[in-house]
């Protein structure tokens, strides 16, 4: 098994593999869930290991993947999606054909779990971004029997995530189809738990009812995150200046084995990769209406194949794969770790969430005069 922090993904496949069900995943002190073996019923079998796709991670030979600029043709999905709305597609088809939809969303109580959904109604939970790690549970043993009845899935995640179903399925499966997301790195559950915290304590009596971590209600490229109170208040804080996302911006809140991820790159054991087209201004501007646009890359026949069969309901434009990551560093290379992120860390879990950030997110004089600069531009230009 893992046994530094560096090399683990949190992905939960050993958990999910284990046949004494003696693994489960435990949270650290920074709230990053990690295996904890029950060593008195292990039999060390070492299926543990087998599935670890940090441990065997695959090299991929190169193939042809193709570039997409996407837009849904209904602006209404694009507006509840983070970009273009291309996941809404694929997953709007495979509910259509009674299949299977696997993503992210939040329980009851936000926190964040991998799920399955067959219907419209509930597949409004795992649209949009949410920036903190997933709890995968049991999702990987559920996609395989839900494969084996010959249902079709689709599974979404992030890389390491995919790749740890691979390897935890052992076989492909053509009613299978998965879809990776570029992924900057996955911030800390506990650092969302303490601001969920922080926030509704500035509302006594009150409980949040909603999260939307790209409300794009100000436009694509200045999203907010919104939240929802049960009282009616809501707070929207632009993602540029809201201390939760700004911490995650600054490299202060990811799992340690984000700086170092080795599923990065142009290749991908995925069938799609899917992200917003940052640049896309620069390399295709007739797409760029600042709602939202998706860029897809293609990995495989079966991505390919499933993709063209939507173009009715989309906009698409193909564009050169390089030109289109030269904006998207974050499909290519891991984030660096700022020098102050185990600092933070260790005061997130004792600190007032307001006093956490005044200590490391403040910005310096410079950055605080040119933010005030660029706001009386925006209020002469609006007269």
């Amino acid at each position: 098994m893992v046994v530094d922090k560096e090399n683990c993904c949190g992905c939960g496949a050993c958990a999910n593999i284990c046949p004494k069900q003696c693994i489960s995943m435990k949270p650290d002190e920074e709230g990053f869930l990690y295996p904890a073996t029950d060593r008195e019923h292990c039999v060390f079998c070492g299926m543990c290991e087998k599935v670890c796709p940090v441990i065997h991670h695959t090299k991929l030979k190169a193939r042809r993947e193709e570039a997409y600029a996407v837009r849904h043709k209904d602006n209404r999905v694009r507006d509840n999606s983070s970009s273009g709305g291309m996941f809404y597609l694929l997953a709007q088809h495979t509910i259509a054909s009674g299949g299977l939809v696997i993503g992210a969303a939040f329980d009851d109580d936000f926190v964040l779990r991998h799920k399955a959904v067959s219907d419209m109604d509930d597949l409004m939970s795992l649209l949009g971004s949410k920036y903190v790690q997933s709890d995968t549970q049991q999702i990987y043993k559920l996609t395989k029997e839900s494969l084996q009845s010959g249902r079709q899935v689709l599974f979404s995640g992030t890389p390491c995530q995919v790749e740890a179903l691979y390897r935890y399925l052992g076989k492909s499966y053509d009613n299978l189809t998965t879809v990776d997301i570029i992924c900057h790195g996955v911030p800390s559950p506990l650092q969302w738990e303490r601001y969920k915290q922080w926030r509704t304590s500035q509302r006594k009596n009150t409980r949040m009812v909603q999260a939307d971590f790209r409300d794009k209600s100000a436009g694509w490229r200045h999203y907010s995150l919104m939240l929802r109170f049960d009282n009616g208040s809501i707070h929207k804080g632009i993602a540029y200046d809201d201390p939760l996302t700004k911490a995650y911006r600054m490299e202060l809140c990811s799992r340690p084995s984000c700086y170092g991820c080795p599923f990065k790159g142009a290749l991908r054991m995925s069938d799609i990769t899917l992200g917003d087209f940052w640049g896309i201004e620069k390399v295709l501007r007739a797409m760029d209406d600042d709602r939202g646009t998706s860029l897809v890359i293609l990995h495989s026949e079966k991505g390919a194949n499933l993709f063209r069969s939507l173009e009715a309901h989309m906009e698409a434009a193909e564009v050169d794969l390089n030109e289109a990551l030269q904006y998207n560093g974050a499909a290519l290379r891991p984030p660096q770790p700022s020098e102050r992120r185990d600092a933070y860390m260790k005061d997130m879990t004792v600190m007032d969430f307001g006093d956490l950030t005044r200590k490391y997110c403040s910005d310096d004089c410079f950055t605080a005069c040119k933010k005030l600069v660029k706001k009386i531009i925006k209020k002469i230009i609006r007269r």
